[in-house]
């Protein structure tokens, strides 16, 4: 999995450069050790809902 990386001022400029420049947009992620939870039908159900809810995409995760 994956998260959105914390770039310091220099690392967030040479990127927004390469992105001027290429006409690209670019997300910066760094990986996270995570395992997916198990998760119970009825909390699913919410958490669905919650997904619905929020327009977001929700992980349950250890």
């Amino acid at each position: 999995m994956f998260m959105l990386a914390g770039l310091t001022e220099e690392k967030l400029k040479a990127l927004q450069q390469f992105e001027a420049e290429s006409g690209l947009r670019v997300l910066a992620v760094t990986p996270i050790a995570v395992e997916p939870a198990s998760i119970a039908a009825d909390d699913l159900a919410r958490l669905q809902d919650l997904e619905r809810q929020l327009g977001v995409c929700l992980l349950a995760v250890k």
